[in-house]
């Protein structure tokens, strides 16, 4: 997984493999392109998955800080 890529980056991807397997159902070469597609999906599926994780844990964090002022 690249971290330099953002969030934005690595959806977009998502969103793009997500189109091309939706229009591609009939195109027969889709199953060779199939498993760097998946491989791809999986990696920045996992990046925005880190980054909605972080995201959670900073409005946790905040959200503890006001509570105990």
């Amino acid at each position: 997984m690249d971290k330099t890529e953002s969030y934005a980056d690595n959806y977009a991807k998502l969103e793009k493999i997500n189109n091309d397997l939706q229009s591609g159902q009939s195109n027969p070469n889709l199953i060779d392109e199939l498993a760097p597609m998946i491989a791809q999906a999986t990696k920045s599926y996992q990046a925005c998955s880190e980054r909605i994780k972080a995201a959670e844990k900073v409005l946790e964090d905040h959200k503890g800080k006001q509570q105990e002022n």
